[in-house]
């Protein structure tokens, strides 16, 4: 399998190992594979029957292909998800009315106790799997990511990459200072192991990516020390994100097929609409890809908060930069420019890597992308979307609890609010809606501002002392563990956004060099 750009950069492609291992293509796009798997009713109901151990291994394979087997990537796997429970995704089916609304899909059962955990892990084995099959038995060569996170990325980034322990791999993480959760702050702050660095900086949710994109494409530069990325537009990120699709989608199905559900009779395999709370959109990303090779997803419905460039380019063509980031309690997905959206514009008007690079270069000039009627219609028939501000997301987390006895997270909020506000969900639910499944990014544990403003403290107390509370964020939050000391990239004095990347990506290649001289 090659590998090519969104921008058409690439004229002969490189392997899964050269796009794994840099992250943006050499030409400023994002790596594609050069087809997608076309699967028949027959491999769906073969996939179907497998684990998702099993499942995540074959479909991870077929982009591996010519490089790393199925059974190399089972083992990969298996060693990836060794602390995950049993249930890897575990699922609540919500009724209305005696009948089934819509299913939600708990992805967050992993260590960091979010769906990054599912992607990242095997993204960060799979590197592991290569440094061990160095040829000849030479060492391998040195790989330091860079990961800049909005609260979920660099936790689960920190965890594979100490749990790796390969001394070629390398991490150093940023996160925007006071814009992610104490507890997603003390899953980075405290994290344990010389091979990972984290810092706090100045600015908005996705603030670092120009200085860490500015890096990868200094060849030279990022030759020296391995510089690679670990964030969605590594194409690792939205290829196992697809596993979670199919898993989702099988499950769901079984479960209308239990309960008799007419557009599940006969061993039917019938449409899924999958609502989702979105910010880089590496997650709808490995959706898209996912339902390219055949399986039925009908829509996908993305839930934005009040950073919604997603929402308005799907509602209105207008992928334009915010002027600023708005501080949100769904801090996670509070993202003003979602790069996977390149990857979007690309499946979506027929892999054409010209007009994608026409586009994504104008919105580099100019800060704005304006989709055409057509372009816009085309777009909608596969998305939906809705903005949810934070008292429309405390509201719906309260409602759920209170009716349902559900108690989500912020950002899985955000997503249940978009699901019944655009009839896909509840007494809401359109008669032209058929099987809907809500995807929970991240456990409620990490986020008790949020959780706590919706349901009271009382409700808090109660969850924390549960057994449902995850015992490692229970230490976290009651632990006076100690900090790692950290290197604050504060924001140019009196400065543009430019001004303080700038400063950023020189600081950055000075301690790149001092932690490798060191």
């Amino acid at each position: 399998m090659r590998y090519f750009s969104t921008r058409g950069g690439i004229e002969n492609g490189v392997t899964f190992e050269r796009a794994l291992t840099t992250g943006y293509a050499p030409d400023g796009g994002l790596y594609v594979p050069e087809r997608l798997p076309c699967l028949t009713q027959a491999d769906l109901q073969d996939l179907s029957g497998l684990s998702y151990r099993a499942l995540a291994a074959r479909v991870v394979s077929w982009f591996t292909e010519g490089e790393i087997d199925e059974a190399e990537v089972r083992a990969v796997v298996d060693a990836c998800y060794k602390d995950f429970p049993e249930e890897i995704v575990s699922f609540a089916h919500v009724e209305e009315a005696g009948t089934l609304s819509y299913s939600i899909a708990e992805l967050f059962r992993g260590p960091t106790h979010c769906f990054k955990d599912l992607s990242v892990s095997v993204a960060v084995g799979l590197l592991g799997c290569y440094c061990s099959k160095a040829a000849g038995g030479a060492a391998p060569r040195r790989h330091t990511i860079l990961a800049s996170t909005s609260g979920d990325t660099g936790p689960a980034v920190a965890r594979a990459v100490n749990t790796l322990a390969h001394p070629a791999v390398r991490a150093h993480i940023f996160f925007p200072s006071g814009q992610v959760s104490r507890t997603q702050m003390l899953q980075m702050t405290t994290s344990t192991g010389p091979s990972v660095r984290v810092s706090p900086y100045e600015g908005g949710g996705d603030d670092m990516d120009g200085p860490i994109k500015q890096l990868q494409a200094d060849a030279e530069f990022a030759a020296r020390y391995g510089v690679m990325g670990c964030n969605s537009y590594n194409i690792a990120r939205p290829v196992v994100q697809a596993v979670h699709y199919f898993w989702t989608y099988f499950r769901v199905v079984d479960e209308a097929r239990r309960r008799g559900h007419p557009d599940a009779a006969d061993g039917a395999f019938p449409p899924l609409t999958v609502v989702i709370p979105v910010g880089a959109m590496g997650n709808i990303t490995g959706g898209t890809m996912a339902r390219l090779m055949g399986l039925p997803l009908a829509k996908f419905v993305a839930g934005t908060n009040a950073n919604d460039i997603t929402h308005r380019v799907i509602n209105r063509g207008e992928f334009h930069r915010a002027e600023a980031m708005v501080k949100t309690m769904s801090d996670a997905i509070n993202v003003q420019v979602p790069y996977n959206f390149e990857r979007i514009l690309y499946y979506t008007y027929g892999c054409d890597a010209g007009a994608t690079k026409a586009m994504m270069q104008g919105m580099e000039r100019t800060g704005k992308l304006t989709l055409n009627g057509g372009q816009l219609e085309t777009l909608r028939q596969y998305f939906d979307s809705a903005r949810v501000d934070d008292d429309a997301m405390v509201e719906r987390l309260k409602d759920v609890y209170e009716r349902k006895g559900y108690l989500a997270c912020p950002h899985s909020a955000v997503a249940l609010d978009a699901a019944h506000r655009l009839g896909y969900a509840g007494a809401e639910k359109r008669d032209d809606v058929g099987l809907v499944a809500v995807f929970a990014t991240a456990s409620p544990c990490k986020f008790f501002e949020s959780v706590s403003a919706a349901v009271g403290e009382d409700v808090w107390k109660q969850y924390f002392t549960s057994d449902a509370f995850p015992a490692s964020a229970r230490y976290l939050d009651a632990t006076d563990a100690q900090e790692r000391p950290a290197m604050e990239y504060s924001a140019a004095a009196g400065g543009s956004l430019e001004d303080s990347q700038a400063e950023w990506e020189a600081r950055l290649r000075t301690a790149l060099a001092e932690w490798y001289a060191a």
